[in-house]
């Protein structure tokens, strides 16, 4: 019986240091994202790069791994924003829980399907805060999305690339 349960609990260590691990990742990438004058900005747009990261750790590991690394990453998020509602907490939560089921349900683990589910989840993220910061569907919002989050989309997919590959070599063990 005792032979049976070491593996499981070595498996589960093994889970436990990949997702301290991408958390690290995380922290790293909301300072980097979140200092005054990036380095990484283009034109004043930053790559939401903790959004990306949250789709491909529940595109490996599943939709209870990417909903509470939704969390983890959505607090980061709304520590930084003004607005004191737990938008981001609870946008990345239900996204990262459903891209995660949807990628256990539909798509094969390919890159095809990865970066096709980033951009619709990026899509859906951008729209539900411009709808909920910055003005929703008036002159200001429309010109904000076209100006400011359809190229935040396309920056922040860019990003997606390396969080993609980094989780499917931690998917498979460190």
């Amino acid at each position: 019986m005792s032979i049976e349960m070491k593996p499981q609990k070595k498996k589960n260590n093994a889970f436990i240091r990949r997702m301290v691990l991408l958390g690290a990742v995380g922290l790293v990438l909301f300072f980097i994202q979140c200092v005054p004058g990036v380095p990484i900005a283009i034109n004043g747009i930053t790559p939401n790069m903790l959004v990306a990261l949250t789709m491909a750790v529940a595109f490996f590991f599943g939709e209870k791994a990417g909903g509470f690394y939704g969390l983890f990453a959505g607090i980061l998020l709304d520590m930084y924003s003004v607005s004191g509602l737990p938008v981001n907490a609870m946008l990345l939560l239900v996204l990262g829980c459903v891209c995660g089921l949807l990628a256990r349900l539909f798509f094969s683990r390919n890159f095809p399907a990865a970066l096709l589910c980033c951009f619709a989840y990026l899509f859906v993220y951008y729209g539900v805060c411009l709808l909920a910061f910055k003005g929703g569907l008036s002159d200001y919002g429309r010109a904000y999305f076209l100006s400011q989050s359809i190229p935040g989309i396309f920056y922040s997919l860019a990003f997606f690339v390396p969080w993609y590959f980094l989780c499917k070599k931690l998917s498979k063990g460190i």
